[in-house]
């Protein structure tokens, strides 16, 4: 049995060339280097606030930062994979 977070990955569009992953909820994150010459990059989301706006139509106020925590992790974690497959 899986669990309903499985496939996760199949909702992100990443674009390397852009530096962003796009959740298909409409969450856009963004990575950007850190420190310049070395590979530490820091995720923001680009459209937090209309992002919000959009959830808070479908879901609790206290559900969408659990929500948002837990998608920011899963950007991180397929625009990294992509990176890696990318070399």
């Amino acid at each position: 049995m899986t669990n309903k977070h499985f496939g996760w990955h199949k909702r992100w569009v990443v674009n390397l060339d852009q530096c962003t992953a796009t959740h298909d909820s409409g969450l856009i994150v963004r990575a950007e280097r850190a420190i310049d010459g070395e590979a530490a990059t820091d995720f923001k989301p680009v459209n937090l606030a209309g992002w919000q706006n959009e959830m808070l139509k479908t879901m609790p106020i206290s559900n969408l930062l659990p929500h948002a925590q837990r998608l920011m992790k899963e950007a991180v974690q397929v625009y990294q994979r992509a990176q890696e497959d990318r070399h």
